[in-house]
């Protein structure tokens, strides 16, 4: 949405979360913990820290709240 102007603002927001696919994770997982299930192995995705900024954001307030 423009302003009055026609100038536009871009917003970016990254939030630390995750999605999943009910068909693909039942149940659903509930917590970073729950990522490391056995059965999530091999069917996870993440961008790639050295190339997506926000990649490399969430790592480091992963490592801060959970450590090595």
């Amino acid at each position: 949405m423009a302003d009055r102007t026609g100038q536009y603002t871009a917003v970016v927001d990254n939030y630390l979360n995750f999605i999943y696919n009910p068909k693909l994770a039942a149940p659903a997982p509930t917590s970073w913990q729950d990522l490391l299930d056995p059965r999530f192995k091999g069917r996870l995705q993440y961008s790639t820290p050295g190339q997506a900024g926000d990649g490399t954001a969430v790592l480091l307030q992963l490592k801060h709240v959970y450590g090595d």
